[in-house]
């Protein structure tokens, strides 16, 4: 190696932590090369080099080194060494090895150096040197983590304060001063029970005070601002362990923009359901009903077995210390049989015989009242607790947020590579990689060009303008492909002697999803409401602001204008005749009313309409508060009502025309030819035709006045038993055609019901008479069947002649398939009061010509039910 630099191992240790890199400089390489050997000889996880070279030092201080060794030259000769290693790191440890007694030791120490040490060093002292190599390297790595820690809360996207639990703040993010709108001095100087208006003081501090350290709580309440305003907020709070197991961390968020967004939705479309969950994940998990128990990789390096080690319950027992298994024993227990989760820390013997200490926490899953899994955690505390004890504070707060924050948080330096890399165990899916194996390595290692360009150009924007900057990008991760919002905050200083930025991975893909779902739907209303002529409106009745859909301004006449109207505005367009109708129906609708009503409109360019409106109201406390309504114009349907009306009017004077004036006139024309046919015998034959004529018309007027009574003035539709109906209808027809000899065979089952009234009889009726009245063959038949149709469930009656057919002209004139013209004329009325009583039950009417001779009627009926009674009987 370049300048004689020779190295140790990298390797990390038992608990992964990498060995403190220990650098020894000294002009005399032979020096350096000998120490170096011998501190990596002792016991100590160290890893050491050597060097002479005085540049080596300068352009590795602050990247991968610890801790640097040197002799007494850098005090005197080669004092500029000490000079760069300042510039480039003020707080890397430097240890002076004085040989020969050259220098004072004082001198030594007033140069800012971290210890001194004379030579020679026999073996006991060489010991006690590397063990104050690696306390002093690992404080330094520890101090260094701790810089980024702290930058990491300060640049989080989200409010973080920690408090007491009286509620006195005592640290808060610049998050928090945004939010609120507060100087930090002044924020400082508030309680939490000021800033929260949704609760009580009492019921603040109960909540404060129920939580165990350790414990997490999600919250909903409101913000006081620093302007007087209230925002709603929901707090993740956290009672940190240990010796600050008084404070409470928590994490504000604002939820405005989410509760706007929940109020418009369920306004308009209810489109947004809003659920949110936290949870911790472990690294293990018994099956209670199997007994199966599945170790993590984690798990197995604690244990100190191989991955394909398959463990038993008996087998993890074993592997705790004998005084330890009962407390195992007894925790599982109680988390099966009670639902009781745990938190110890225990004594494990690993499979290498090594005894370590171990927190091991479990949380039963309860599943209609029985746990049916136990999962947990488990962490090797042997070392950590020694090596971080210094700042125990500061970590317990972060690890604490990392653990309970959903987003993943990263210091990533100016060449792009990742220094720490923070996730929850809920938000490990969202690495492109575990944590460990993204460490030092370089962004575009692990993520695909695009977004990989996307994230660095946003870091290097925030590290030029000293800024914040936001980025979206899409990438494929364990859980999927996921949309990102990362929030880049420059790191003020330099870490490991570069600049750095915090980048907070937000994953926002349900957000964005949510919104796209949104904006699809209010596209297909806004085409809806076009299609419809159906327009929308929303009025805040305190205010008296009225927003309307541009549907709403298309039927009015209006021109969109921007922003809201008011209740004046929309009364101008009132029709003058109807406005106090309106002003009545709305005042009603105020005090609990419905609001549903039909009015008159006049367009900006003076056409009146018509308009239907129906709104519901929102009340609190009794009083209205908004309304969301909607408006159609009618002005067509009213049109056809009224035409309708004068032709009901003018049908019903046709129809007392036809039954009454024309069946007296009818009389009295057969009345004349009677006389006719008595007195002038050469005329009896005209006078024979012309009553015969006179009695069809006679009976038409009979039918339309039978159709006519039963259709309008019948009662309402009831189930029916067809076969009696049928028999009935045959019945009647054979007394009127005695000649006929009732020649019908009939197979409807007795029991078969349809929905109709008496009228159905008339038209079965009709249909018999047809076929006998206009029958031409040798032996005249009627074949009547019905059933249930398979595919609609229908009543299905088929009524067969064997005679000489209906034309399909007037077929297709009876059941409407083509439009009636001067030239075409029909048989009668039977079969159109046929075709109107069965369309007045909910039925259709059709024809078939039979294979051989012939007409096949089919009347189709809703069916129905037997009545209580007559299943009964």
């Amino acid at each position: 190696m370049a300048d004689g630099l020779t190295g140790g191992s990298d390797g990390r240790d038992s608990t992964g932590e990498r060995p403190v890199r220990i650098l020894v400089y000294g002009a005399d390489l032979e020096w350096a090369t000998r120490l170096a050997a011998r501190l990596e000889d002792t016991e100590e996880p160290l890893s050491v080099e050597s060097t002479a070279g005085r540049e080596d030092v300068e352009g590795r201080i602050g990247d991968d080194v610890d801790c640097l060794v040197c002799g007494n030259t850098v005090l005197d000769q080669e004092a500029g060494v000490l000079e760069s290693v300042r510039s480039s790191s003020s707080t890397v440890p430097v240890v002076c090895c004085l040989r020969d007694g050259d220098l004072d030791p004082e001198d030594a120490l007033e140069a800012a150096v971290a210890d001194v040490v004379e030579t020679p060093l026999e073996s006991g002292r060489m010991t006690v040197l590397a063990r104050r190599l690696r306390t002093l390297g690992a404080q330094y790595r520890q101090c260094r983590r701790g810089a980024s820690y702290r930058s990491i809360f300060e640049e989080l996207p989200d409010a973080v304060v920690v408090h007491d639990e009286e509620g006195n703040y005592v640290e808060m993010n610049r998050a928090v001063t945004e939010l609120l709108g507060y100087d930090r001095a002044d924020l400082f100087d508030h309680s939490v029970d000021e800033i929260e208006t949704a609760l009580d003081s009492d019921e603040l501090e109960a909540s404060l005070s129920s939580l165990d350290p350790g414990e997490s709580k999600t919250a909903e309440g409101r913000n006081r601002r620093a302007d007087g305003t209230d925002i709603p907020v929901r707090v993740s709070l956290r009672r940190l362990e240990g010796a600050d197991d008084h404070l409470i961390l928590a994490t504000i968020r604002d939820l405005t923009e989410l509760k706007d967004r929940e109020r418009d939705l369920e306004r308009g479309m209810d489109l947004l359901k809003r659920t949110e969950a936290l949870a911790n994940a472990g690294g293990w998990e018994l099956d209670v009903e199997t007994e199966t128990l599945r170790w993590t990789h984690g798990a197995k390096r604690i244990y100190g077995v191989d991955d394909d080690y398959e463990p038993t319950i008996e087998d993890a027992l074993e592997f705790y210390h004998p005084d330890d298994r009962s407390v195992v024993r007894e925790a599982i227990d109680r988390a099966v049989e009670d639902g009781e989760p745990f938190d110890d820390t225990l004594r494990l013997v690993t499979a290498d015989g090594v005894t370590r200490r171990v927190r091991a926490r479990g949380e039963p899953a309860v599943e209609d009242g029985r746990t049916v899994r136990v999962r947990g955690a488990l962490w090797d505390v042997t070392e950590r607790e020694k090596r971080r004890r210094t700042i125990e504070a500061s970590n317990a707060k972060l690890e604490a947020l990392a653990e309970a924050f959903p987003d993943v948080a990263m210091v990533v330096d100016d060449a792009h590579r990742y220094l720490e890399v923070f996730a929850g165990s809920e938000a490990e899916s969202l690495l492109a990689a575990p944590p460990t194996e993204l460490v030092g390595d370089s962004i575009d290692d692990h993520l695909p060009s695009d977004p990989a360009a996307q994230l660095t150009d946003a870091i290097d924007t925030a590290l030029e303008t000293d800024s914040v900057t936001t980025v979206e990008y899409t990438l494929e991760v364990p859980a999927g492909e996921r949309w990102f919002e990362s929030r880049v905050a420059p790191v003020d200083g330099v870490i490991d002697g570069s600049r750095a930025a915090v980048v907070v991975a937000r994953d926002v893909t349900d957000q964005r999803q949510t919104l796209e779902e949104l904006r699809t739907r209010e596209a297909h209303l806004t085409q809806a409401q076009a299609v419809a002529n159906l327009g929308s409106w929303y009025k805040d009745i305190p205010s008296d602001v009225i927003h309307w859909s541009d549907e709403v301004y298309e039927i009015f006449g209006a021109e969109v204008v921007d922003g809201p109207i008011d209740h004046g505005v929309f009364m101008n367009y009132v029709h003058p005749d109807d406005r106090d109708f309106v002003d009545r129906r709305w005042e009603a609708a105020k005090r609990g009313e419905p609001y549903e009503l039909e009015h008159r409109i006049v367009t900006d360019d003076g056409e009146t309409r018509w308009v239907r409106q129906n709104a519901e109201l929102e009340f609190d406390g009794g009083e209205p508060t908004g309304a969301i309504g909607v408006v159609q114009d009618v002005t067509d349907r009213k049109e056809y009502e009224r035409r309708l009306e004068t032709q009901n009017e003018q049908l019903d004077v046709l129809n007392r025309l036809i039954r009454h004036d024309m069946r007296n006139q009818m009389n009295v024309i057969d009345g004349y030819a009677a006389i006719l046919e008595e007195r002038l015998p050469k005329a009896k034959p005209v006078a024979l035709q012309i009553r015969s004529v006179a009695d069809d018309l006679i009976s038409v007027t009979e039918d339309i006045r039978a159709a006519n009574r039963l259709i309008r003035d019948g009662e309402e539709s009831r189930p029916v038993r067809i076969r009696r109906v049928v028999d009935d209808a045959i019945e009647s027809v054979c007394d009127d055609f005695p000649e006929f000899e009732c020649r019908c065979t009939v197979e409807v089952d007795a029991d078969l019901w349809i929905t109709g009234s008496d009228a159905v009889q008339l038209a079965v009726e009709n249909v018999i008479e047809n076929a006998i009245e206009h029958n031409d063959a040798p032996t005249p038949a009627v074949e009547i069947s019905g059933d249930v149709h398979p595919d609609d469930d229908a009543v299905v009656v088929r009524i067969e002649d064997n005679g000489p057919g209906i034309p399909p002209s007037e077929r297709e004139l009876i059941v409407g398939a083509r439009e009636r013209s001067q030239l075409d004329h029909t048989s009668g009325l039977g079969l159109w009061i046929v075709n109107w009583i069965v369309s007045s039950v909910g039925g259709d009417l059709s024809f078939e010509t039979r294979e051989e001779r012939g007409t096949i009627v089919t009347l189709r009926f809703p069916r129905a039910e037997a009545p209580d009674a007559e299943v009964t009987q």
